[in-house]
Protein backbone atom coordinates (compact mmCIF):
# COMPACT_ATOMS: atom_id res chain seq x y z
CA UNK A 1 0.00 0.00 0.00
CA UNK A 2 1.50 3.49 -0.71
CA UNK A 3 1.88 5.69 2.14
CA UNK A 4 -0.10 8.67 2.78
CA UNK A 5 -0.12 11.99 5.09
CA UNK A 6 -3.65 12.09 5.47
CA UNK A 7 -4.98 11.22 9.11
CA UNK A 8 -7.98 9.36 9.85
CA UNK A 9 -11.46 10.21 9.33
CA UNK A 10 -13.33 12.14 12.09
CA UNK A 11 -15.80 10.91 13.99
CA UNK A 12 -18.33 13.76 12.13
CA UNK A 13 -17.41 11.89 8.56
CA UNK A 14 -17.81 8.58 9.81
CA UNK A 15 -21.39 6.98 10.97
CA UNK A 16 -20.32 6.18 14.66
CA UNK A 17 -21.70 7.26 17.79
CA UNK A 18 -19.83 10.22 18.76
CA UNK A 19 -17.26 10.91 21.59
CA UNK A 20 -19.33 14.03 22.90
CA UNK A 21 -21.90 15.97 22.03
CA UNK A 22 -21.81 17.53 18.47
CA UNK A 23 -23.51 20.25 16.85
CA UNK A 24 -25.19 19.78 13.58
CA UNK A 25 -27.92 21.02 11.14
CA UNK A 26 -29.38 19.35 8.60
CA UNK A 27 -30.72 19.91 5.12
CA UNK A 28 -32.80 17.77 2.95
CA UNK A 29 -33.11 18.81 -0.70
CA UNK A 30 -34.61 16.48 -3.34
CA UNK A 31 -31.78 15.96 -6.03
CA UNK A 32 -32.59 15.47 -9.51
CA UNK A 33 -31.19 13.48 -12.00
CA UNK A 34 -28.86 15.51 -14.57
CA UNK A 35 -29.79 12.96 -16.96
CA UNK A 36 -32.14 9.85 -17.09
CA UNK A 37 -32.99 7.28 -19.63
CA UNK A 38 -34.49 3.96 -19.78
CA UNK A 39 -30.91 2.47 -19.23
CA UNK A 40 -29.99 4.39 -16.55
CA UNK A 41 -29.35 8.24 -14.20
CA UNK A 42 -26.70 10.31 -13.44
CA UNK A 43 -26.75 12.62 -10.66
CA UNK A 44 -24.60 15.71 -9.22
CA UNK A 45 -24.12 16.40 -6.17
CA UNK A 46 -23.73 20.23 -4.98
CA UNK A 47 -20.42 21.41 -3.08
CA UNK A 48 -22.24 22.22 -0.43
CA UNK A 49 -21.82 19.88 4.00
CA UNK A 50 -20.90 16.52 4.60
CA UNK A 51 -23.74 14.22 2.89
CA UNK A 52 -25.17 11.64 4.62
CA UNK A 53 -24.64 7.90 3.20
CA UNK A 54 -27.94 6.98 4.27
CA UNK A 55 -29.71 9.80 1.82
CA UNK A 56 -32.10 7.83 -0.28
CA UNK A 57 -33.13 7.13 -4.06
CA UNK A 58 -36.59 7.50 -4.90
CA UNK A 59 -37.49 5.41 -7.60
CA UNK A 60 -40.80 3.35 -9.42
CA UNK A 61 -41.84 1.13 -12.46
CA UNK A 62 -44.86 -0.06 -14.09
CA UNK A 63 -45.26 -2.96 -15.70
CA UNK A 64 -47.57 -3.10 -19.64
CA UNK A 65 -50.92 -5.02 -19.52
CA UNK A 66 -51.89 -8.09 -21.37
CA UNK A 67 -55.30 -8.23 -23.04
CA UNK A 68 -56.65 -5.21 -21.33
CA UNK A 69 -56.10 -7.12 -17.80
CA UNK A 70 -53.50 -5.95 -15.20
CA UNK A 71 -50.65 -8.12 -14.75
CA UNK A 72 -50.42 -7.91 -10.95
CA UNK A 73 -46.97 -8.01 -11.00
CA UNK A 74 -44.39 -7.56 -8.16
CA UNK A 75 -41.07 -7.12 -6.92
CA UNK A 76 -38.64 -10.72 -5.85
CA UNK A 77 -39.52 -11.38 -2.51
CA UNK A 78 -35.92 -11.53 -1.43
CA UNK A 79 -34.77 -8.84 -3.56
CA UNK A 80 -37.12 -6.20 -3.27
CA UNK A 81 -36.47 -2.73 -5.12
CA UNK A 82 -32.92 -3.15 -5.35
CA UNK A 83 -33.84 -6.13 -8.01
CA UNK A 84 -34.47 -2.29 -10.54
CA UNK A 85 -30.94 -1.59 -10.07
CA UNK A 86 -28.21 -3.48 -12.26
CA UNK A 87 -24.88 -1.07 -11.87
CA UNK A 88 -23.96 1.90 -9.62
CA UNK A 89 -20.87 3.36 -9.15
CA UNK A 90 -19.52 6.91 -7.87
CA UNK A 91 -17.35 9.05 -9.82
CA UNK A 92 -15.37 12.16 -7.98
CA UNK A 93 -13.58 13.79 -10.99
CA UNK A 94 -14.37 11.89 -13.64
CA UNK A 95 -12.82 8.77 -12.39
CA UNK A 96 -14.81 5.80 -10.77
CA UNK A 97 -14.11 5.87 -6.63
CA UNK A 98 -16.38 2.61 -6.53
CA UNK A 99 -18.54 -0.01 -8.42
CA UNK A 100 -21.23 -2.43 -7.84
CA UNK A 101 -21.96 -4.83 -10.35
CA UNK A 102 -25.35 -7.44 -9.38
CA UNK A 103 -26.73 -4.85 -7.07
CA UNK A 104 -29.76 -6.72 -7.02
CA UNK A 105 -27.77 -10.31 -6.34
CA UNK A 106 -25.74 -9.19 -3.90
CA UNK A 107 -28.32 -7.10 -2.06
CA UNK A 108 -30.01 -10.37 -1.61
CA UNK A 109 -26.88 -11.57 0.29
CA UNK A 110 -27.46 -8.24 2.58
CA UNK A 111 -30.74 -8.16 3.15
CA UNK A 112 -30.70 -12.62 4.30
CA UNK A 113 -28.80 -10.91 7.02
CA UNK A 114 -31.71 -8.28 8.32
CA UNK A 115 -34.18 -9.92 11.28
CA UNK A 116 -37.48 -10.14 10.47
CA UNK A 117 -38.30 -7.79 12.55
CA UNK A 118 -36.44 -5.49 10.60
CA UNK A 119 -37.56 -6.60 7.30
CA UNK A 120 -41.44 -6.51 8.30
CA UNK A 121 -41.00 -3.19 10.53
CA UNK A 122 -38.21 -1.20 7.71
CA UNK A 123 -36.93 -2.89 4.87
CA UNK A 124 -40.35 -4.13 3.23
CA UNK A 125 -42.41 -0.73 3.27
CA UNK A 126 -39.67 1.11 2.17
CA UNK A 127 -38.30 -1.41 -0.18
CA UNK A 128 -41.13 -4.02 -1.06
CA UNK A 129 -40.25 -7.63 -1.67
CA UNK A 130 -41.90 -10.09 0.85
CA UNK A 131 -38.94 -12.22 2.80
CA UNK A 132 -40.22 -13.30 6.15
CA UNK A 133 -40.93 -16.66 6.78
CA UNK A 134 -43.69 -17.46 9.48
CA UNK A 135 -45.39 -20.64 10.81
CA UNK A 136 -48.38 -21.66 8.60
CA UNK A 137 -50.57 -24.42 7.27
CA UNK A 138 -51.47 -26.32 4.50
CA UNK A 139 -54.18 -24.57 1.77
CA UNK A 140 -56.80 -27.40 2.47
CA UNK A 141 -58.87 -27.40 5.07
CA UNK A 142 -59.32 -30.89 6.72
CA UNK A 143 -63.17 -31.05 7.88
CA UNK A 144 -63.21 -32.51 11.56
CA UNK A 145 -66.11 -32.27 13.44
CA UNK A 146 -65.47 -31.44 16.89
CA UNK A 147 -63.21 -28.14 17.70
CA UNK A 148 -60.39 -30.72 20.29
CA UNK A 149 -56.66 -31.50 20.22
CA UNK A 150 -57.64 -33.44 17.13
CA UNK A 151 -58.51 -30.45 14.90
CA UNK A 152 -56.46 -28.32 15.98
CA UNK A 153 -53.32 -30.50 14.95
CA UNK A 154 -54.65 -31.35 11.61
CA UNK A 155 -56.14 -27.89 11.01
CA UNK A 156 -54.91 -26.79 7.44
CA UNK A 157 -53.01 -29.86 6.91
CA UNK A 158 -53.55 -32.93 5.04
CA UNK A 159 -53.04 -36.01 6.68
CA UNK A 160 -50.23 -38.41 5.55
CA UNK A 161 -49.47 -36.59 2.88
CA UNK A 162 -45.45 -35.04 3.38
CA UNK A 163 -45.64 -33.89 0.06
CA UNK A 164 -48.04 -31.07 0.63
CA UNK A 165 -46.88 -30.35 4.12
CA UNK A 166 -48.12 -32.59 6.72
CA UNK A 167 -46.93 -32.12 10.23
CA UNK A 168 -46.90 -29.01 11.99
CA UNK A 169 -45.15 -26.17 12.16
CA UNK A 170 -44.35 -25.71 8.59
CA UNK A 171 -43.35 -22.76 7.05
CA UNK A 172 -45.16 -19.74 4.69
CA UNK A 173 -44.59 -15.73 3.69
CA UNK A 174 -45.91 -13.32 6.15
CA UNK A 175 -49.69 -12.54 4.88
CA UNK A 176 -52.78 -12.80 5.22
CA UNK A 177 -54.49 -16.15 6.10
CA UNK A 178 -57.83 -15.48 4.29
CA UNK A 179 -56.84 -13.07 1.72
CA UNK A 180 -58.25 -10.77 -0.46
CA UNK A 181 -58.42 -10.48 -3.81
CA UNK A 182 -56.71 -6.86 -5.25
CA UNK A 183 -58.95 -6.64 -8.48
CA UNK A 184 -61.91 -7.08 -6.47
CA UNK A 185 -61.22 -6.29 -2.65
CA UNK A 186 -63.40 -9.55 -1.81
CA UNK A 187 -62.27 -11.96 0.36
CA UNK A 188 -61.26 -15.06 -1.94
CA UNK A 189 -62.10 -18.35 -1.80
CA UNK A 190 -61.47 -20.39 1.33
CA UNK A 191 -60.23 -23.24 -0.44
CA UNK A 192 -58.29 -20.80 -2.53
CA UNK A 193 -56.27 -19.96 0.53
CA UNK A 194 -53.88 -17.44 -1.49
CA UNK A 195 -51.64 -14.36 -0.24
CA UNK A 196 -50.43 -11.50 -2.23
CA UNK A 197 -47.73 -9.22 -2.30
CA UNK A 198 -49.32 -6.27 -0.34
CA UNK A 199 -47.79 -3.80 -3.56
CA UNK A 200 -48.54 -5.17 -6.29
CA UNK A 201 -46.86 -2.76 -9.55
CA UNK A 202 -49.38 -1.81 -11.68
CA UNK A 203 -49.33 0.22 -15.35
CA UNK A 204 -50.17 3.57 -13.90
CA UNK A 205 -47.53 5.81 -13.26
CA UNK A 206 -49.93 7.65 -10.80
CA UNK A 207 -50.61 4.43 -8.52
CA UNK A 208 -47.85 1.93 -9.05
CA UNK A 209 -45.52 1.92 -5.64
CA UNK A 210 -42.38 3.95 -4.73
CA UNK A 211 -39.35 2.75 -3.37
CA UNK A 212 -36.55 3.94 -1.01
CA UNK A 213 -32.87 2.74 -1.35
CA UNK A 214 -30.73 4.23 0.83
CA UNK A 215 -26.87 5.41 -1.08
CA UNK A 216 -24.48 2.73 1.22
CA UNK A 217 -26.59 -0.15 -0.52
CA UNK A 218 -25.57 0.93 -3.83
CA UNK A 219 -22.20 2.14 -3.69
CA UNK A 220 -19.81 -0.08 -1.22
CA UNK A 221 -17.42 3.24 -0.30
CA UNK A 222 -20.29 4.97 1.50
CA UNK A 223 -20.99 2.28 4.16
CA UNK A 224 -19.73 3.54 7.08
CA UNK A 225 -18.79 7.08 5.38
CA UNK A 226 -20.06 10.74 5.48
CA UNK A 227 -18.66 12.84 2.20
CA UNK A 228 -17.33 15.86 2.65
CA UNK A 229 -19.15 17.14 -0.30
CA UNK A 230 -17.94 20.56 0.89
CA UNK A 231 -14.10 19.91 0.44
CA UNK A 232 -13.86 18.32 -2.70
CA UNK A 233 -13.29 20.94 -5.43
CA UNK A 234 -13.83 18.03 -8.42
CA UNK A 235 -17.63 16.67 -9.83
CA UNK A 236 -19.42 14.21 -7.70
CA UNK A 237 -21.44 11.68 -9.48
CA UNK A 238 -23.48 8.74 -8.74
CA UNK A 239 -24.38 7.00 -11.80
CA UNK A 240 -27.04 4.55 -11.93
CA UNK A 241 -27.61 1.77 -14.41
CA UNK A 242 -31.28 -0.45 -14.35
CA UNK A 243 -31.45 -3.85 -14.52
CA UNK A 244 -32.97 -5.51 -17.61
CA UNK A 245 -36.59 -4.95 -18.20
CA UNK A 246 -37.62 -8.66 -18.97
CA UNK A 247 -39.44 -10.89 -16.41
CA UNK A 248 -37.62 -12.09 -13.15
CA UNK A 249 -35.13 -9.35 -13.24
CA UNK A 250 -36.92 -6.35 -11.88
CA UNK A 251 -40.37 -8.17 -11.41
CA UNK A 252 -42.26 -11.37 -11.15
CA UNK A 253 -45.55 -12.74 -12.19
CA UNK A 254 -47.97 -14.26 -11.01
CA UNK A 255 -48.66 -18.23 -11.99
CA UNK A 256 -51.60 -16.86 -14.30
CA UNK A 257 -49.79 -14.95 -15.80
CA UNK A 258 -46.63 -16.79 -16.81
CA UNK A 259 -47.61 -17.81 -20.51
CA UNK A 260 -47.65 -14.33 -21.14
CA UNK A 261 -44.08 -13.97 -18.71
CA UNK A 262 -42.41 -13.17 -22.03
CA UNK A 263 -44.58 -10.32 -23.11
CA UNK A 264 -44.73 -8.09 -19.76
CA UNK A 265 -42.15 -5.52 -19.47
CA UNK A 266 -41.49 -2.84 -17.12
CA UNK A 267 -40.73 0.87 -17.58
CA UNK A 268 -38.66 3.76 -15.30
CA UNK A 269 -41.09 5.69 -14.11
CA UNK A 270 -38.71 8.35 -15.10
CA UNK A 271 -40.46 11.42 -13.07
CA UNK A 272 -40.36 9.19 -9.92
CA UNK A 273 -36.27 9.04 -9.46
CA UNK A 274 -34.64 11.35 -7.26
CA UNK A 275 -32.61 11.42 -4.32
CA UNK A 276 -33.69 12.75 -0.90
CA UNK A 277 -30.41 13.87 0.00
CA UNK A 278 -29.23 14.75 3.19
CA UNK A 279 -26.22 17.35 4.04
CA UNK A 280 -24.98 17.76 7.29
CA UNK A 281 -23.49 21.20 8.62
CA UNK A 282 -20.97 21.14 12.03
CA UNK A 283 -20.76 24.85 12.72
CA UNK A 284 -18.11 23.85 15.06
CA UNK A 285 -16.23 21.90 12.78
CA UNK A 286 -16.44 22.75 9.43
CA UNK A 287 -13.65 25.20 9.78
CA UNK A 288 -11.12 22.79 11.30
CA UNK A 289 -12.26 20.18 8.64
CA UNK A 290 -11.82 22.61 5.81
CA UNK A 291 -8.20 23.70 7.16
CA UNK A 292 -6.94 19.80 7.77
CA UNK A 293 -8.46 18.92 4.20
CA UNK A 294 -7.29 22.01 1.89
CA UNK A 295 -4.07 22.95 3.95
CA UNK A 296 -2.93 19.60 5.43
CA UNK A 297 -2.36 16.08 5.07
CA UNK A 298 -5.82 16.00 4.43
CA UNK A 299 -7.82 12.56 5.32
CA UNK A 300 -7.35 9.10 4.53
CA UNK A 301 -10.69 6.79 3.70
CA UNK A 302 -10.31 3.00 4.08
CA UNK A 303 -13.25 1.26 2.52
CA UNK A 304 -14.43 -2.30 1.33
CA UNK A 305 -14.65 -2.90 -2.77
CA UNK A 306 -16.82 -5.56 -4.11
CA UNK A 307 -15.12 -7.20 -7.31
CA UNK A 308 -17.63 -9.21 -9.26
CA UNK A 309 -16.97 -12.22 -11.37
CA UNK A 310 -19.64 -14.70 -12.53
CA UNK A 311 -19.35 -17.81 -15.14
CA UNK A 312 -22.01 -19.92 -16.27
CA UNK A 313 -20.76 -23.83 -15.71
CA UNK A 314 -21.58 -26.47 -18.01
CA UNK A 315 -25.12 -28.36 -17.73
CA UNK A 316 -24.58 -30.80 -14.86
CA UNK A 317 -23.96 -34.24 -15.79
CA UNK A 318 -24.41 -38.10 -13.81
CA UNK A 319 -21.58 -39.04 -11.61
CA UNK A 320 -19.04 -37.13 -9.96
CA UNK A 321 -18.43 -33.85 -11.29
CA UNK A 322 -15.69 -31.34 -10.41
CA UNK A 323 -15.94 -27.49 -11.11
CA UNK A 324 -12.91 -25.61 -10.44
CA UNK A 325 -13.02 -21.26 -11.47
CA UNK A 326 -10.39 -19.00 -11.20
CA UNK A 327 -10.73 -15.87 -9.47
CA UNK A 328 -7.94 -13.46 -10.48
CA UNK A 329 -7.30 -10.92 -7.88
CA UNK A 330 -3.96 -10.16 -8.52
CA UNK A 331 -2.06 -7.52 -5.92
CA UNK A 332 -5.59 -6.85 -4.21
CA UNK A 333 -6.05 -6.97 -0.39
CA UNK A 334 -8.87 -10.21 0.04
CA UNK A 335 -11.12 -10.34 2.75
CA UNK A 336 -13.93 -12.51 2.01
CA UNK A 337 -15.91 -14.69 -0.85
CA UNK A 338 -19.12 -14.80 -1.03
CA UNK A 339 -20.60 -17.35 -3.82
CA UNK A 340 -23.51 -17.74 -5.24
CA UNK A 341 -24.64 -20.37 -7.34
CA UNK A 342 -27.89 -19.11 -9.81
CA UNK A 343 -29.78 -21.67 -11.77
CA UNK A 344 -30.34 -20.59 -15.39
CA UNK A 345 -32.35 -23.03 -17.22
CA UNK A 346 -35.48 -22.21 -18.90
CA UNK A 347 -38.79 -21.30 -16.46
CA UNK A 348 -36.59 -22.37 -13.11
CA UNK A 349 -34.42 -19.38 -14.06
CA UNK A 350 -37.08 -16.48 -12.82
CA UNK A 351 -37.93 -19.14 -10.11
CA UNK A 352 -41.48 -18.87 -8.45
CA UNK A 353 -41.15 -15.55 -6.14
CA UNK A 354 -37.47 -15.04 -6.09
CA UNK A 355 -37.04 -14.44 -9.52
CA UNK A 356 -33.25 -14.81 -10.66
CA UNK A 357 -31.96 -13.77 -7.43
CA UNK A 358 -31.59 -17.23 -6.44
CA UNK A 359 -29.02 -19.39 -5.01
CA UNK A 360 -29.69 -22.82 -5.50
CA UNK A 361 -28.44 -25.91 -3.97
CA UNK A 362 -27.82 -29.23 -5.42
CA UNK A 363 -30.17 -31.67 -4.00
CA UNK A 364 -27.79 -34.31 -3.02
CA UNK A 365 -25.04 -31.87 -1.72
CA UNK A 366 -21.43 -30.48 -2.51
CA UNK A 367 -18.41 -30.23 -0.70
CA UNK A 368 -16.56 -26.85 -1.33
CA UNK A 369 -12.86 -25.21 -1.17
CA UNK A 370 -10.84 -22.17 -1.86
CA UNK A 371 -7.23 -22.14 -2.80
CA UNK A 372 -4.98 -19.81 -1.87
CA UNK A 373 -1.20 -19.42 -2.82
CA UNK A 374 -1.90 -22.96 -4.40
CA UNK A 375 -2.87 -24.02 -0.20
CA UNK A 376 -6.19 -25.00 0.09
CA UNK A 377 -7.66 -22.73 2.70
CA UNK A 378 -9.81 -25.91 3.99
CA UNK A 379 -7.57 -28.77 4.65
CA UNK A 380 -10.46 -31.02 3.61
CA UNK A 381 -13.25 -29.34 1.45
CA UNK A 382 -16.19 -29.37 3.77
CA UNK A 383 -19.47 -31.07 2.62
CA UNK A 384 -21.87 -30.06 5.81
CA UNK A 385 -24.31 -27.95 4.80
CA UNK A 386 -24.64 -26.93 8.71
CA UNK A 387 -20.67 -25.88 8.29
CA UNK A 388 -21.28 -24.26 5.05
CA UNK A 389 -23.89 -22.00 7.02
CA UNK A 390 -21.52 -21.88 9.53
CA UNK A 391 -18.52 -20.49 7.51
CA UNK A 392 -21.08 -18.43 5.41
CA UNK A 393 -22.40 -16.64 9.02
CA UNK A 394 -18.98 -15.63 9.74
CA UNK A 395 -18.55 -13.10 6.77
CA UNK A 396 -20.80 -10.02 7.53
CA UNK A 397 -19.00 -9.67 11.01
CA UNK A 398 -20.77 -12.63 12.40
CA UNK A 399 -24.64 -11.61 11.61
CA UNK A 400 -26.02 -14.86 10.79
CA UNK A 401 -28.03 -15.44 7.71
CA UNK A 402 -31.73 -14.75 8.27
CA UNK A 403 -33.55 -17.69 6.93
CA UNK A 404 -35.27 -21.16 7.48
CA UNK A 405 -32.87 -24.00 6.68
CA UNK A 406 -35.76 -25.23 4.37
CA UNK A 407 -34.59 -22.62 2.14
CA UNK A 408 -31.42 -23.01 2.55
CA UNK A 409 -30.27 -26.78 1.79
CA UNK A 410 -32.82 -29.62 0.73
CA UNK A 411 -31.43 -31.61 4.14
CA UNK A 412 -34.59 -33.29 5.20
CA UNK A 413 -36.28 -32.40 2.21
CA UNK A 414 -35.39 -35.17 0.08
CA UNK A 415 -34.37 -38.79 -0.22
CA UNK A 416 -30.70 -40.68 -1.30
CA UNK A 417 -32.46 -40.01 -5.06
CA UNK A 418 -32.61 -36.03 -4.64
CA UNK A 419 -36.45 -36.42 -4.87
CA UNK A 420 -38.29 -34.40 -2.77
CA UNK A 421 -39.87 -36.70 0.43
CA UNK A 422 -41.29 -34.18 2.78
CA UNK A 423 -41.72 -30.84 2.72
CA UNK A 424 -41.15 -28.28 5.54
CA UNK A 425 -42.40 -25.27 3.69
CA UNK A 426 -46.22 -24.53 3.57
CA UNK A 427 -48.12 -25.83 -0.22
CA UNK A 428 -50.17 -22.45 -0.13
CA UNK A 429 -49.46 -20.14 -2.38
CA UNK A 430 -48.25 -16.95 -2.56
CA UNK A 431 -48.99 -14.75 -5.69
CA UNK A 432 -50.03 -18.19 -7.47
CA UNK A 433 -47.02 -20.27 -6.91
CA UNK A 434 -46.42 -23.25 -3.99
CA UNK A 435 -44.64 -21.78 -1.60
CA UNK A 436 -42.68 -25.16 -1.33
CA UNK A 437 -40.86 -24.92 -4.37
CA UNK A 438 -38.20 -22.51 -2.87
CA UNK A 439 -36.83 -25.25 -1.34
CA UNK A 440 -33.12 -25.10 -0.92
CA UNK A 441 -33.26 -21.59 -2.82
CA UNK A 442 -30.90 -19.54 -1.25
CA UNK A 443 -27.57 -21.65 -0.67
CA UNK A 444 -25.19 -19.04 -0.36
CA UNK A 445 -21.56 -20.00 0.83
CA UNK A 446 -18.81 -18.60 1.32
CA UNK A 447 -15.19 -17.62 3.37
CA UNK A 448 -14.28 -15.14 5.78
CA UNK A 449 -9.99 -14.10 5.13
CA UNK A 450 -9.66 -10.85 7.39
CA UNK A 451 -8.65 -11.10 10.81
CA UNK A 452 -9.93 -9.87 13.70
CA UNK A 453 -8.21 -6.61 13.01
CA UNK A 454 -9.58 -6.19 9.83
CA UNK A 455 -6.88 -7.12 7.45
CA UNK A 456 -7.11 -9.69 4.60
CA UNK A 457 -4.53 -11.52 2.68
CA UNK A 458 -2.81 -9.57 0.00
CA UNK A 459 -2.83 -11.38 -3.16
CA UNK A 460 -0.02 -12.75 -5.90
CA UNK A 461 -0.45 -12.91 -9.58
CA UNK A 462 -1.33 -16.48 -8.42
CA UNK A 463 -5.26 -16.53 -8.80
CA UNK A 464 -7.38 -18.06 -5.88
CA UNK A 465 -9.34 -21.03 -7.25
CA UNK A 466 -12.82 -21.96 -5.89
CA UNK A 467 -13.48 -25.74 -6.28
CA UNK A 468 -16.93 -27.43 -6.09
CA UNK A 469 -17.25 -31.37 -6.04
CA UNK A 470 -20.54 -33.33 -6.34
CA UNK A 471 -21.84 -36.65 -7.09
CA UNK A 472 -25.28 -36.84 -8.42
CA UNK A 473 -27.78 -40.47 -8.83
CA UNK A 474 -29.21 -40.97 -12.21
CA UNK A 475 -32.56 -40.10 -11.05
CA UNK A 476 -31.39 -36.57 -9.80
CA UNK A 477 -33.17 -33.54 -11.15
CA UNK A 478 -30.05 -31.07 -11.21
CA UNK A 479 -28.93 -33.39 -13.67
CA UNK A 480 -29.40 -31.20 -17.41
CA UNK A 481 -29.27 -28.61 -15.47
CA UNK A 482 -26.20 -25.52 -15.16
CA UNK A 483 -25.44 -22.59 -12.55
CA UNK A 484 -24.19 -19.18 -13.32
CA UNK A 485 -21.54 -19.10 -10.37
CA UNK A 486 -21.34 -15.18 -9.46
CA UNK A 487 -18.40 -14.47 -6.65
CA UNK A 488 -18.69 -11.31 -4.74
CA UNK A 489 -14.61 -10.86 -3.59
CA UNK A 490 -13.97 -8.16 -0.77
CA UNK A 491 -11.41 -6.14 -1.05
CA UNK A 492 -9.69 -2.99 1.00
CA UNK A 493 -9.33 -0.26 -0.67
CA UNK A 494 -7.86 3.48 0.42
CA UNK A 495 -8.69 6.67 -0.57
CA UNK A 496 -7.04 10.20 0.17
CA UNK A 497 -8.82 13.83 0.41
CA UNK A 498 -6.49 16.53 0.36
CA UNK A 499 -6.37 19.77 -1.04
CA UNK A 500 -9.89 19.27 -2.31
CA UNK A 501 -8.41 16.32 -4.54
CA UNK A 502 -9.33 12.61 -4.31
CA UNK A 503 -6.80 10.53 -4.75
CA UNK A 504 -6.78 6.79 -5.01
CA UNK A 505 -3.54 5.26 -2.70
CA UNK A 506 -4.59 1.41 -3.11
Amino acid sequence: MNKSSGKQLPAVLRTDVYDVPVGQDINTDLLYPVNISQQGAKFVFPRKGVLDSNSQINISQTCNQIAGDETKCYLPTSTGALAMVRRAWLTIGGRRVSTLDQVGHYNTWKRLHFSNEYREGVAMPKQGGNDVFVGSTGKDIVAVGAVDATSVKQRGFLANAPNTGAGNGVLGRIGTEYSKDPATGLQRNTADKTTDSSDLITSNAATTPNYAIGLSQLIPFLVGVQLPLFAIAEEVALNVEWATSEFGHRFCVPQAQLANQNNIFSTIVENDVYIMADYMFFPAQMETLQEEIMEKGGFDIPYDEIQVQETTTAVLTQGSITTEIQLPLGGKVLKSVVVQQEITDGADEGLVNVGRYNSMALRQGQSVNLTIESRPFYANSISNPSLQLSEANAIESGIPLQLCMYKYSWDNQVNAFGVVDKAGITDRTFNGHISLIEMGSQFWTGVKLENMSGRGIRMSNLPAIFTRRATLDATNPDIGKQHRLRFFCKTARMLNISGGIVNMIE
